[in-house]
C-alpha cells in the first residue's frame, strides 16, 4: 500500500477536527477514545482519498477493520477500497457504520457487502438535563438512590485534577480486585486511564471526584464527541457506598458547561449488568454502529452453501462472517470451482481452556455421502491441535449425526453448551445445545456445563 498508517500522537488532534469539524458521532469516533486505546486495538491513522481512515483489530482480537471519517459516501470510495485491499489476507471489513451510510453502501455497491449490526456495541444516548435532577417516574429509583446517598453519607465533588490521580489509580485497582477482573481489556484499561491523566489538558478531558471524608470514592472523565453531545469514558466507583454510581453521575452532569445537551456513555459490550445499569437510566436513544464486509466471490458461495442448507436468511450468515470469519479458520471444498462444502471453526474461552467449536458443517445435497465433511472436520481438529486448544466440540443436528462423530473420534457423552454471545451459535434452542467433545489434553475435567465465549 502507498500509504503509510501512523501511531497516535497528541499532536493529531487537530488534524482530526480537519475531518470532523463538527465531532464525531459515535464514542468509537472520539479522539481521546483513539489515542488512549491505540495500544490495545492497534489503533492507526492515514490520510487517503480525501479521507481519514483508521485502522484497528476488531473488538482488539484478530481481524482488522478500518473506519473511514468523516463517513464513507464519496465518489473516491472505490479507490480508497482498492487501495486498502492491497494488503488484506481477509476480507475488507468497514467498522463502525451508521444507518445511512450502510443504505448508501448497499445502494452504490449492490449485493457486495455483507452488513452486521451488533446490539453490544451501539452507544447510549442520554439528557444531560435529566442527570441533573433525576426528574420523572422512570428516573426515581435514580433520585431515591440519591437522597438516601445525601443522607448517609457526608460527601463533596471536586474536578478531577493531578492531585487525585494516584488515589483515582488506586480506586480503579481496587474496583478491579473486587470484581475479579482479570482479562485482557481489564488490564489494558488500567494503561488507558494513566494515560488519560497524563494527557488530560492536551486532549480537553474533564472529570470528577467524588470524596467520601476526604477520601476518593467515585470517579469519572470524559471528552467532548461533538459541540452538544460530551462523551463519558470512565466511571469508576467504590460501591460499599450506596447509590455511589448514581451520585457521582448526576454531580457530573451539575458540573458540565451547558453545551452538552447529550451524554453518550457508550456500549454495554453485551455485559448483562452493565446492560441493565445503562437501560436503568433511560436513554434517549441508542446510536447504532453497523459493520461492513466485503463480499468476494468465495464468501458468496460461502453463503449460498448455508442457506441452502440450513435455510438460515442470509442477513444472519453476514452477521457470522463479520464477527468470526478467519481464513485460515474456514475449510472449504471446492469443485468446478465453487465452495461446495464448509465447516467453519471459532475459538472459544471456556472453563477448560480454549476450545474449538466446529460450526456450520454443511455440503450441498448433490456432494454428500462421499466423505467430503469427515475430510472437512478433520482438518478442523489438525488446525486446533496447532493452536493448542484443550478441546474440540461440535453440536450434531440428529442422532445420526451424533453416531457418525463418535466414530470419528467424539465423546459418546454430550455436554450441554451456552454460547455467551448475542448470535446464536447453537441450535437456536438452547435445551438442545448439547455438545460432543474431543479432548486434546486427556486431564481434562469436563464441567456439567460448559460456558463458551467465542473470541471474536
Amino acid at each position: 500500500m502507498s500509504s503509510v498508517f501512523h501511531q497516535f500522537q497528541v499532536q493529531d488532534k487537530d488534524l482530526f477536527r480537519q475531518y470532523l469539524p463538527m465531532g464525531g458521532r459515535i464514542c468509537d469516533q472520539s479522539f481521546t477514545n483513539l489515542f488512549c486505546w491505540q495500544d490495545f486495538y492497534h489503533n492507526h491513522w492515514t490520510v487517503l482519498e480525501d479521507r481519514l481512515v483508521i485502522r484497528c483489530l476488531i473488538y482488539g482480537e484478530h481481524r482488522t477493520g478500518y473506519m473511514i471519517l468523516p463517513d464513507i459516501r464519496s465518489e473516491r470510495l472505490s479507490a480508497l477500497l482498492a487501495q486498502l485491499q492491497e494488503d488484506q489476507k481477509e476480507p475488507l471489513t468497514l467498522i463502525n457504520l451508521s444507518e445511512e451510510e450502510v443504505d448508501w453502501l448497499q445502494a452504490h455497491y449492490p449485493g457486495q457487502w455483507g452488513i452486521d449490526h451488533n446490539r453490544d456495541y451501539d452507544d447510549y444516548l442520554y439528557e444531560t438535563a435529566r442527570f441533573q435532577s433525576f426528574n420523572g417516574k422512570k428516573l426515581a429509583a435514580k433520585r431515591n438512590h440519591v437522597n438516601k446517598f445525601q443522607k448517609t453519607y457526608e460527601y463533596s465533588y471536586e474536578p478531577l485534577s493531578a492531585k487525585w490521580f494516584d488515589d483515582c489509580l488506586r480506586l480503579d485497582q481496587e474496583w478491579q480486585s473486587i470484581r475479579g477482573e482479570d482479562s485482557p481489556q481489564a488490564e489494558a484499561e488500567r494503561t488507558v486511564i494513566k494515560k488519560a491523566f497524563d494527557n488530560m489538558e492536551a486532549l480537553g478531558i474533564l472529570g470528577g471526584v467524588l470524596l467520601s471524608s476526604g477520601k476518593p470514592i467515585a470517579f469519572t472523565y470524559g471528552s467532548p464527541l461533538n459541540e452538544e453531545t460530551f462523551c463519558i469514558h470512565i466511571e469508576k466507583a467504590d460501591t460499599r457506598y450506596e447509590g455511589v454510581y448514581p451520585m457521582m453521575a448526576q454531580l457530573f452532569a451539575q458540573h458540565l458547561p451547558s453545551q452538552y445537551r447529550y451524554l453518550d456513555r457508550e456500549e454495554d459490550l453485551g455485559l448483562s449488568g452493565l446492560r441493565k445499569s445503562k437501560e436503568s437510566y433511560h436513554p434517549v436513544r441508542m446510536e447504532k454502529k453497523h459493520i461492513a464486509i466485503m463480499m468476494d466471490k468465495t464468501q458468496l458461495e460461502m453463503v449460498d452453501v448455508w442457506t441452502r442448507c440450513f435455510e438460515d436468511e442470509p442477513a444472519f450468515v453476514h452477521s457470522f462472517l463479520a464477527r468470526h470469519y478467519l481464513r485460515e479458520n474456514a475449510f472449504l471444498h471446492t469443485e468446478s470451482d465453487r465452495v461446495v462444502a464448509t465447516c467453519f471453526l471459532i475459538v472459544c474461552e471456556t472453563e477448560i481452556g480454549r476450545i474449538g467449536y466446529l460450526y456450520a458443517i454443511a455440503t450441498l445435497p448433490e456432494y454428500r455421502h462421499r466423505g467430503i465433511a469427515e475430510q472437512l472436520v478433520r482438518q478442523a481438529i489438525e488446525r486446533c491441535r496447532e493452536l493448542h486448544l484443550s478441546a474440540v466440540a461440535l453440536i450434531p443436528a440428529s442422532q445420526h449425526l451424533a453416531d457418525y462423530y463418535r466414530r470419528i473420534g467424539f465423546s459418546s457423552e454430550a455436554v450441554p453448551i451456552r454460547f455467551l454471545s448475542s448470535l446464536v451459535l447453537g441450535t437456536g434452542n438452547t435445551a438442545e445445545d448439547n455438545a460432543l467433545l474431543m479432548p486434546l489434553d486427556p486431564a481434562l475435567n469436563i464441567p456439567p456445563i460448559l460456558q463458551a465465549r467465542p473470541i471474536v
